[in-house]
């Protein structure tokens, strides 16, 4: 191997591990979006269950995405027993996720808007 065919290696190289980083940077929000969603449709699900969710459930919602590294958190909810039949059942959930974008020789920090929503009507019976 000579010099010359070393320095299309590199480069070739270069090429492909910067291609690698920008296409796993380019579906990372996608990945979070699915997180959030799992996440809301499992909180979502108890909402359903038990008419609505108590504040330790959504302080439990704030932890998970915290702990996941989401930011500035807001979660919009209806009280466990606020809904009887016919009223609806809300839960939204908007977060953000700072990603950082590598471009060849430098990257910048972006900002991704992530949010979930969902809404049922209870079919809670009162006795």
């Amino acid at each position: 191997m000579d010099s010359s065919s070393v320095i299309v290696f590199v480069v070739i190289l270069i090429i492909l591990v910067a291609s690698v980083v920008m296409v796993v940077n380019y579906f990372i929000p996608f990945f979070k979006k699915i997180e959030v969603q799992n996440i809301g449709q499992e909180y979502f699900n108890i909402m359903e269950v038990n008419s609505g969710l108590t504040v330790s459930e959504r302080d439990e919602i704030v932890t998970t995405l915290t702990n996941k590294g989401f930011q500035n958190i807001s979660v919009t909810y209806t009280q466990k027993g606020a809904a009887v039949h016919g009223q609806s059942l809300k839960l939204e959930i908007d977060t953000e996720y700072v990603i950082k974008k590598f471009i060849l020789f430098s990257s910048s920090n972006q900002v991704a808007n992530i949010d979930f929503a969902s809404e049922i009507l209870s079919r809670r019976v009162e006795d």
